[in-house]
């Protein structure tokens, strides 16, 4: 793969977290669009440059970080309500 196409995944999934991190906020709430963003960094520098997978490795990682996020939320807010 090349860096130019790393690089261009890294930033469509560093823009699709922010942008799903900003909707989430829409009711008053807290917004995580950063965090968010970072973890789709992250999620993309140790797919594409640590472990050296392709974009289907890559899209794997931002189904992982996707389902991560989701199942926190959920205990966080079950933890809430309890």
């Amino acid at each position: 793969m090349t860096t130019e196409l790393a690089i261009t995944l890294a930033f469509v999934g560093m823009t699709g977290f922010y942008k799903a991190g900003d909707f989430e906020a829409r009711d008053g709430g807290r917004s995580h669009a950063i965090l968010w963003a970072g973890l789709s960094a992250l999620a993309s520098g140790i797919a594409l440059a640590v472990l050296e997978g392709g974009w289907l490795f890559w899209l794997i990682a931002q189904a992982v970080l996707f389902i991560g996020i989701g199942a926190v939320r959920a205990w966080l807010e079950y933890r809430a309500n309890r």
